[in-house]
């Protein structure tokens, strides 16, 4: 190499970078990758979005079991009270994905009931499947009639004759009962829901609603992008596209189960300059608690598809009987009341030690 007047450590420092530069376009690459795969929709995944969610719902009912959904805690207790259901959720077993389905329905049902206050002013897409307006002046449909009415009406029907007659599920009336609960029951609420159909037939699909599993996942792809908006236009609170009143105190026309507990949870008393009550946090809650149900139904390694098919009705722990009711919880305000103070306490001491 004496004749180019180069050593051999000036030829490995151009190969060295020619190295580096390689390296760092491939990074750039699996940095590409990595962004591309958090914009591309994944119907029910679970991400940090549900992980949130769950949380959310922890301090909104503290200890009524969405910490341990996988364990399929039984609903029934802590929420009858509150929510009032009609006769069949009573009779839901709390192994039947079912009875967290119509919990979270009705509860993203009050979120959305603050929801209507807020202006947006999208233009919805012609020929779109579906807008968020008809999703939210609609949602109540799934437990009011497809629920309380079409499902119930089977549920209500077969544990009456369960009840009097103990071999009614090997009978032909009862097994037609059984197939037309389990079908509703996949129909309506549970997509990826399998069974052994007891019988032949395949009952029509009687609902006059879009499915609840794409209304789901439609309305998580659309608060998903206004979300992202807010989260862009925090900081100065600026021009969220899509809404004319982010910023605003958000408001409900009749108070509800949710909207008395976010009150607390974001200080709507507060003043408005402080307040973190405001219709762009509705918007956020309201993503987080219905990407849980987007989850739950979904997903089809969720807990609600990890089930005895057959598990879908209440029974006796004693005997195995029919049973229609268990005792209700008195403590539920009381439980969110020491959350809240818990909480208060535990944020006291971390600005503390600041």
């Amino acid at each position: 190499m004496q004749f180019t007047g180069l050593s051999k450590f000036d030829l490995l420092i151009p190969e060295k970078k020619r190295k580096e530069a390689a390296e760092k376009i491939e990074e750039k690459k699996e940095q590409e990758k990595k962004e591309a795969e958090k914009l591309t929709h994944v119907a029910g995944e679970r991400d940090e979005i549900v992980e949130a969610g769950l949380k959310i719902l922890e301090q909104l009912f503290p200890k009524a079991g969405f910490s341990n959904l996988e364990n399929h805690p039984d609903m029934y207790p802590y929420f009858q009270p509150l929510y009032r259901f009609d006769d069949g959720f009573n009779m839901l077993n709390p192994e039947n994905g079912v009875q967290v389905t119509i919990v979270l329905v009705r509860i993203i049902d009050d979120l959305f009931h603050g929801c209507r206050n807020i202006k947006f002013n999208i233009e919805d897409a012609v020929g779109a499947a579906d807008t968020l307006s008809d999703v939210i002046s609609e949602w109540s449909v799934y437990i009011e009639d497809l629920f309380n009415k079409k499902y119930g009406d089977y549920l209500r029907g077969f544990m009456n004759s369960l009840y009097s007659q103990a071999d009614y599920p090997s009978t032909q009336y009862g097994k037609e009962n059984i197939n037309n609960i389990l079908w509703r029951q996949k129909t309506y609420f549970l997509p990826n829901f399998k069974f052994s159909a007891p019988t032949l037939t395949k009952p029509r699909n009687d609902s006059k609603y879009k499915p609840l599993y794409s209304r789901t996942d439609f309305a998580r792809v659309v608060l998903t992008s206004f979300v992202r908006r807010i989260d862009d236009a925090f900081a100065t609170k600026g021009i969220v596209p899509g809404i004319d009143n982010p910023w605003e105190r958000y408001h409900f026309d009749i108070s509800n189960v949710v909207s008395k507990r976010l009150d607390v949870l974001l200080g709507a008393k507060r003043d408005i300059s402080v307040t973190a009550a405001t219709n762009a946090n509705l918007l956020k809650y309201t993503l987080c608690v219905l990407s849980v149900l987007d989850w739950w139904i979904n997903n089809t390694e969720s807990p609600a598809y990890t089930t005895d098919a057959m598990h879908f009705y209440r029974v006796s722990a004693q005997d195995g009987t029919p049973e229609f009711s268990v005792p209700m919880r008195k403590d539920q305000n009381q439980l969110f009341a020491e959350s809240v103070k818990k909480a208060a306490a535990k944020k006291s001491q971390a600005t503390a030690k600041k």
